[in-house]
């Protein structure tokens, strides 16, 4: 059911305007981070190049959508395995 929900809420974030020049999406491209792991909200993979990312204790997290991101900053200690 959680992976459903993710799935439907990135489908819904992915409606959200582009940006409107190649220079926009160049540097929003810049602002991603090279890492490959699985999104820790909803257990989905999070692609190699996520601009959603975290940081939490030191660690680095990546996310398949800005959704699962924000969720993990509300609550990251609910997420990260101890």
């Amino acid at each position: 059911m959680k992976t459903i929900l993710c799935s439907m809420l990135v489908l819904a974030a992915s409606f959200q305007q582009a940006p409107k020049d190649k220079k926009a999406a160049s540097e929003s491209k810049k602002e991603a981070v090279a890492m490959e792991a699985k999104d820790p909200v909803c257990k989905m993979h999070a692609e190699k190049d996520t601009k959603f990312t975290s940081t939490y204790k030191g660690k680095q997290y990546g996310f398949c959508s800005v959704v699962c991101k924000e969720m993990f900053d509300k609550k990251p200690e609910k997420f990260v395995k101890k």
